[in-house]
Protein backbone atom coordinates (compact mmCIF):
# COMPACT_ATOMS: atom_id res chain seq x y z
CA UNK A 1 0.00 0.00 0.00
CA UNK A 2 0.88 3.73 -0.59
CA UNK A 3 0.69 6.46 1.98
CA UNK A 4 -1.80 8.34 0.50
CA UNK A 5 -3.57 6.07 -1.89
CA UNK A 6 -6.83 5.94 -2.68
CA UNK A 7 -10.05 7.48 -4.88
CA UNK A 8 -10.31 10.72 -5.13
CA UNK A 9 -14.13 11.88 -3.80
CA UNK A 10 -15.87 14.88 -3.32
CA UNK A 11 -18.47 15.53 -1.04
CA UNK A 12 -21.19 17.24 -3.16
CA UNK A 13 -24.41 16.42 -2.82
CA UNK A 14 -23.88 12.63 -1.92
CA UNK A 15 -20.99 12.66 -3.07
CA UNK A 16 -19.13 11.21 -5.77
CA UNK A 17 -15.79 10.49 -8.41
CA UNK A 18 -14.18 12.80 -10.60
CA UNK A 19 -14.56 11.60 -14.69
CA UNK A 20 -10.90 11.50 -16.46
CA UNK A 21 -12.09 13.24 -19.16
CA UNK A 22 -9.02 16.17 -19.59
CA UNK A 23 -7.63 14.93 -16.27
CA UNK A 24 -3.55 15.30 -16.77
CA UNK A 25 -0.61 15.07 -14.58
CA UNK A 26 -1.21 18.99 -14.06
CA UNK A 27 -5.44 18.24 -12.83
CA UNK A 28 -4.09 15.39 -10.31
CA UNK A 29 -1.42 18.32 -8.85
CA UNK A 30 -4.03 20.82 -8.38
CA UNK A 31 -6.30 18.72 -6.83
CA UNK A 32 -4.12 17.40 -4.29
CA UNK A 33 -2.23 20.10 -3.61
CA UNK A 34 -5.70 21.93 -3.18
CA UNK A 35 -6.12 19.25 -0.35
CA UNK A 36 -3.12 20.20 1.55
CA UNK A 37 -0.55 18.08 -0.29
CA UNK A 38 2.23 18.69 -2.05
CA UNK A 39 1.18 17.25 -5.31
CA UNK A 40 0.28 14.02 -6.92
CA UNK A 41 2.87 11.33 -6.67
CA UNK A 42 0.71 9.44 -9.66
CA UNK A 43 -2.40 8.59 -11.10
CA UNK A 44 -4.39 6.33 -12.83
CA UNK A 45 -8.07 6.16 -14.13
CA UNK A 46 -10.72 3.48 -14.33
CA UNK A 47 -12.36 1.15 -11.94
CA UNK A 48 -9.78 0.85 -9.60
CA UNK A 49 -11.55 0.28 -6.45
CA UNK A 50 -14.69 -1.22 -5.81
CA UNK A 51 -16.31 1.46 -3.54
CA UNK A 52 -16.36 3.87 -6.51
CA UNK A 53 -19.35 2.53 -8.62
CA UNK A 54 -21.32 3.73 -5.24
CA UNK A 55 -21.26 7.02 -6.26
CA UNK A 56 -22.17 9.26 -8.75
CA UNK A 57 -19.90 10.96 -10.82
CA UNK A 58 -19.80 14.21 -9.76
CA UNK A 59 -16.66 16.41 -11.94
CA UNK A 60 -15.93 15.97 -15.43
CA UNK A 61 -13.96 17.41 -17.82
CA UNK A 62 -11.45 18.66 -14.95
CA UNK A 63 -9.08 20.38 -17.58
CA UNK A 64 -5.73 22.60 -15.70
CA UNK A 65 -3.18 24.71 -17.14
CA UNK A 66 -0.86 23.92 -14.51
CA UNK A 67 -0.81 22.33 -10.66
CA UNK A 68 -2.98 25.19 -9.46
CA UNK A 69 -6.52 24.71 -9.00
CA UNK A 70 -7.76 28.12 -10.47
CA UNK A 71 -6.47 28.04 -13.25
CA UNK A 72 -8.16 24.74 -13.37
CA UNK A 73 -11.83 24.59 -15.10
CA UNK A 74 -14.29 21.82 -14.99
CA UNK A 75 -18.18 20.87 -15.17
CA UNK A 76 -20.23 19.29 -12.41
CA UNK A 77 -22.23 17.71 -14.81
CA UNK A 78 -20.75 14.67 -16.83
CA UNK A 79 -20.86 12.24 -19.87
CA UNK A 80 -18.75 9.43 -17.99
CA UNK A 81 -18.85 5.97 -17.03
CA UNK A 82 -16.61 4.33 -14.03
CA UNK A 83 -14.85 2.07 -16.08
CA UNK A 84 -13.27 5.28 -17.53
Amino acid sequence: DTIGAGILGLLIGDGGTVCNDYFTEDSADAICREMGYMGQMSWTSGNKWGIQSNYDITLDDVSCRSGEWSLCTFSLSNNCDHSK
